[in-house]
């Protein structure tokens, strides 16, 4: 497991460039998968969860070296954690595919607990693959609640 702690002050400001923010983060150190934090090239799509209601979605790009590991650029991750966080009660699962739609497609299955039983889940990351993803999903976010321009902290 890799811990966004143990880096220089320069990795944080790459992995936010990535799209990376503390739940994904915090969801990889706390449940160990085929790839780490470090394999990841960009954050395509997420899907937001909710501590002890839904869980998040992520479809990510990994580096080549990590795709040529899994026998896929792109993979899925679903993962949950309770009330008092993720480094408590959590879990996670992934799967890899060949393109970000099928890695999308997996949002249908029920890879874990809980089931996309309307299907919103895969379309909101469909519709996030669509459009290109220019900016990342937290970068959108930001921009649309009017704080892309506050300090970091």
């Amino acid at each position: 497991m890799v811990s966004t702690y143990d880096f220089s002050k320069e990795k944080p400001s790459e992995f936010e460039a990535a799209g990376i923010d503390y739940n994904l983060s915090a969801c990889l150190e706390y449940n160990s998968q085929s790839f780490d934090i470090t394999d990841i090239e960009k954050v395509l799509a997420v899907f937001e969860g909710e501590r002890d209601e839904r869980d998040w979605r992520w479809v990510i790009k990994v580096t080549k070296r990590c795709a040529e590991k899994n026998g896929g650029r792109f993979v899925f991750l679903q993962g949950g954690c309770d009330y008092t966080g993720w480094d408590c009660q959590s879990s996670a699962d992934s799967k890899f595919a060949k393109t970000a739609k099928q890695a999308a497609e997996f949002a249908k299955s029920d890879m874990r607990y809980e089931k996309d039983e309307d299907g919103k889940v895969y379309q909101s990351l469909v519709e996030q693959l669509k459009s290109s993803k220019s900016k990342t999903w937290r970068e959108s976010k930001d921009e649309e609640l009017g704080v892309k321009d506050l300090p970091k902290i």
